[in-house]
């Protein structure tokens, strides 16, 4: 039997020991001797507490084995620091139960787990855990002074372009007579300068807003959301004779609304702007919903774009087109890409020279699952 018993022992993979009913070691199997690189002859007959060059340091072992033990037969998962005398100290998990052999004496079963590189991976864990969270506290307090210094700086800029603007409207207005053509016209340059230098600052806070990571993402109504930017830029829309059609039915997105709202009033702006149609028309819609993601497109029948240039177009301030025929500083598109990216998306645009452009964007879907999680993290 007991060649029986030391067999089974022999098959369990973690070290074991079983000790006597005073707790000396009666036999370990291989792997505990390759574990704590120890051989039977300083282990076997030694009482446990003596195993290694130090004594057990938590006292509260032995009244596990012999108090608890006796009376409940087991226990589990107690975690103990030893000092062994060829490998140092180990971090260990016990677990223990009594047998009992009838006739004969009692023995304990001791199973030890080594957890030492858990238990370093864990403290490193924790350690990097406390390392980003002040990391990323630090981040934001840059993030917030960044933006104030972003706000104070641009209004100080805007402040002498307003009266340059100004002013060269003034003396337009009143000392025209006093000016020749050339004068007249280097004040006219003048002003247009100051109001696209203006509107470069302007779009320069966009996209440093666009770049910051978004905040929690809610259930954001797409279909309510673009119904409205096409009703508030109805004027323009009439002044082009353009019209826009929306597939009905769009789906609800997991994004911030203020972010959606920028993308499709920057992509429906472009649809107008660079087109010469007769009568231009824009529809909006979902190309595909599959898995947890929509593709929604922005589709015109405007100028096109080459397909050499359909990556150069997200680049910032990159211009297809002499600013005297098309206005803008050439950041929408930019703003477009990066706040899709940052909703976790992407953005593309299939499109050839002279037969209009689809603009394509991908962003998760407001399904059941998602909604009642964000409201939990809520």
């Amino acid at each position: 039997m007991e060649t029986i018993a030391q067999a089974i022992v022999e098959t369990v993979r973690e070290p074991l020991l079983v000790l006597n009913e005073d707790l000396r070691i009666r036999s370990a199997n291989h792997s505990f001797y390759r574990t704590f690189d120890a051989s039977p002859d300083e282990t076997v007959g030694r009482p446990l507490y003596e195993l290694g060059d130090h004594q057990w340091d938590i006292p509260r072992l032995r009244d596990l084995l012999e108090h608890i033990l006796p009376q409940d037969d087991q226990f589990r998962d107690f975690e103990v620091k030893h000092d062994f005398p060829n490998i140092g100290r180990r971090t260990m998990l016990l677990n223990a139960r009594r047998l009992r052999r009838d006739g004969g004496a009692e023995l304990i079963l001791l199973a030890i787990e080594d957890i030492t590189r858990r238990k370093h991976l864990e403290r490193s864990l924790a350690v990097k855990a406390v390392r980003e969270r002040e990391l990323n506290e630090a981040l934001r307090q840059q993030v917030a002074e960044l933006d104030a210094f972003t706000y104070s700086v641009s209004h100080d800029l805007k402040e002498p372009l307003r009266a340059i603007e100004a002013f060269s409207q003034f003396v337009l207005e009143d000392c025209a007579d006093q000016l020749d053509e050339q004068g007249q016209g280097y004040l006219t340059k003048l002003s247009k300068a100051s109001i696209r230098m203006k509107n470069l600052i302007d779009d320069l806070l966009t996209l440093s807003r666009a770049f910051r990571q978004p905040g929690r993402p809610s259930r954001v109504d797409v279909d309510g959301l673009v119904k409205q930017i096409v009703a508030e830029a109805q004027l323009a829309l009439d002044a082009k004779g353009a019209t826009v059609e929306v597939e009905k039915g769009l789906p609800d997105v997991l994004a911030e609304s203020t972010r959606m709202r920028q993308v499709f009033v920057n992509l429906l702006g472009n649809a107008i702007k660079f087109n010469e149609s007769e009568r231009p028309h824009v529809k909006i819609g979902v190309r595909s919903t599959e898995g947890d993601r929509a593709t929604f497109y922005v589709q015109d029948n405007g100028i096109g774009i080459d397909p050499r240039y359909h990556e150069r177009i997200f680049d910032i301030f990159q211009r297809l087109h002499p600013r005297e025929q098309y206005e803008g500083t050439g950041a929408g598109l930019a703003v477009v890409e990066r706040v899709v990216q940052t909703l976790g998306g992407t953005v593309w645009v299939e499109s050839e020279l002279g037969a209009g452009a689809t603009f394509l964007f991908t962003l998760p879907l407001a399904t059941e699952a998602t909604a009642s999680a964000q409201g939990k993290a809520a």
